[in-house]
């Protein structure tokens, strides 16, 4: 699995860097990472939307330990935020209320997601990409939340992931 994920990151990254044009690239796909980076273990485990309290009690506890499982086992403090409940309830709030995806692009979304959105999202768990609503992603400046619709654009899922993602990479002239 970790091998899928990893070979679509440097086939983006050899696609992006093999280019003969030397210069800034807008990076519209975000991989979904491996298991460390992500609260998530396998999509039945999926955090539902809109967003009841079991699934709040879950985001809280995912980002209340910086989406390790293992810092929660061990309680290792490294990346965790104890004041993770309290600082996302308002978004916690908003997501309770059955969110289509026109609505991430709302003053009170935009407020948590201020950046662009991303519209490719690869996951390598998947066996086929799909082709009608597909997920998309927004940062929040800390984590990537990733939006799962049906065809309705009712968002139906979220999934909150960690990546060290480049908005615009760019390569020096040789």
């Amino acid at each position: 699995m970790k091998a899928r994920w990893l070979g679509t990151a440097v086939f983006l990254f050899l696609s992006l860097s093999g280019c003969s044009a030397r210069q800034a690239v807008q990076v519209t796909v975000l991989p979904v990472p491996p298991r460390d980076s992500r609260w998530e273990i396998d999509q039945k485990d999926r955090i539902p939307l809109p967003l009841k309290d079991a699934g709040r009690k879950e985001l809280a506890d995912a980002l209340t330990w910086g989406l390790n499982r293992n810092n929660k086992i061990d309680n290792v403090s490294a990346g965790s935020d104890p004041n993770a409940p309290r600082k996302y309830a308002p978004l916690f709030d908003l997501l309770s209320k059955a969110p289509k995806l026109q609505d991430l692009e709302t003053p009170p979304y935009k407020q948590w997601f201020p950046g662009p959105m991303v519209k490719q999202v690869v996951d390598a768990r998947d066996l086929a990409t799909p082709r009608d609503h597909t997920p998309v992603a927004l940062n929040d400046g800390t984590y990537w939340w990733v939006f799962y619709r049906d065809n309705q654009d009712q968002l139906t899922g979220v999934m909150v992931v960690k990546v060290n993602a480049f908005q615009v990479m760019s390569e020096k002239k040789r």
